[in-house]
């Protein structure tokens, strides 16, 4: 079970990477690969959204994990 959660993991992070680079290079028009010196706000704009989706994954883990952990205590009560 922990593989998958260390899989799962390293794609969020590929999926994000891709997500703030394609958004970079969408503002400023070409391929990036890297920081562009002197272009502050390519970084910002791409990297908004993105931080908007990691903060609503982390939401949604939180939100998964305590449920799990109630449902566990509920059934070491039961038994």
């Amino acid at each position: 079970m922990a593989s998958i959660q260390w899989v799962a993991s390293i794609y969020i992070i590929v999926t994000c990477a891709a997500l703030l680079y394609g958004g970079m290079s969408d503002s400023i028009g070409c391929p990036v690969t890297s920081y562009v010196e002197g272009h502050p706000d390519v970084f910002m704009t791409a990297c908004t959204p993105l931080s908007w989706l990691l903060a609503f994954i982390v939401g949604a883990s939180a939100i998964h994990a305590s449920r799990r952990g109630a449902t566990r205590v509920l059934q070491s009560e039961s038994a």
